[in-house]
């Protein structure tokens, strides 16, 4: 089978590392909805249906499939999947099996020190989103509804949030709740996810919008050794290290910087992103 550039777009390392997980067992067993999923030679099996599913984008699923049985089977060899056969394999899937694949990929990515930072730090952004679901019963009772002014009236909706990191284009994390779920509290649990993924040692900057500011936040954030920045109404409060090896560019350890005098609180006057000297 040919995987090299099938899925992964790093370093050739790293697919193969998510490639031995995604064949093994253990994952198997963790990734499948019941214990005689995928025992039997289906015509879509376990491998397969996780790779069609990562390799979608936009296209019709019979396109998808066509395309992806022609890169793993460049003989020609008679197509063998269909529609239904396919929806039928990812049915048994646990929506948990790409989080598991997400995380191999994450720790991989940075267990070698050459992915980009800013001023030595892994540049992280927080922000969540409010996603219309299918108006289902089911799904207002599990994520939540919304009253809609229109005709439509409740509308089932859910929360998701994401933890990215900026400058290597990664999603760290990510949460799909319900309708109600406060925002900082998904916050919280984004940064226990990025601390128990990735070395500790990393230095991290995380950026949070106008909505997340609080006093809890902020001190629960401080003791877990994690620096920040926060859009706080017409003002930025930064928060960094104040002794850490990591801050070429000075970023003070906490004061309120007001719009348009970004200049006056960086040394020499220079703007975050006009220094040369944090490559």
């Amino acid at each position: 089978m040919r995987w090299e550039g099938l899925l992964w777009k790093k370093t050739s390392w790293i697919g193969a590392l998510v490639e031995k997980v995604l064949h093994s067992g253990e994952f198997r067993d963790r990734a499948r909805q019941r214990p005689q999923a995928f025992t039997r030679q289906r015509k879509v099996g376990f491998v397969d249906v996780v790779a069609i599913v990562l390799n979608m984008v936009r296209k019709t699923t019979q396109v998808e499939l066509d395309e992806y049985w022609e890169r793993i089977h460049p003989d020609g060899e008679a197509m063998m999947y269909t529609k239904q056969s396919f929806a039928e394999a990812r049915q048994n899937l646990r929506p948990e099996a790409f989080t598991l694949l997400n995380n191999v990929f994450i720790q991989g990515y940075y267990s070698r020190d050459d992915y980009a930072r800013y001023c030595g730090f892994r540049l992280l952004a927080v922000d969540g989103s409010v996603m219309e679901l299918p108006n289902t019963p089911a799904l207002q009772e599990k994520y939540g509804t919304s009253e809609n002014q229109s005709e439509h009236g409740t509308l089932a909706r859910a929360r998701s949030s994401a933890l990215y990191d900026v400058l290597n284009g990664l999603i760290i994390h990510t949460i799909l709740g319900r309708y109600d779920r406060a925002e900082r509290g998904m916050a919280k649990e984004h940064v226990i996810a990025l601390l128990e993924l990735t070395p500790s040692d990393i230095p991290n900057l995380v950026l949070f919008d106008r909505g997340y500011p609080s006093a809890d936040l902020i001190l629960w954030l401080k003791a877990h050794h994690i620096r920040f920045v926060m859009l706080l109404g017409l003002m930025l409060i930064v928060i960094t290290s104040a002794n850490s090896d990591v801050t070429g560019c000075s970023v003070q350890k906490a004061r309120a910087v007001e719009p348009g005098r970004f200049d006056s609180h960086w040394p020499n006057g220079r703007k975050p992103m006009a220094c040369g000297q944090c490559e």
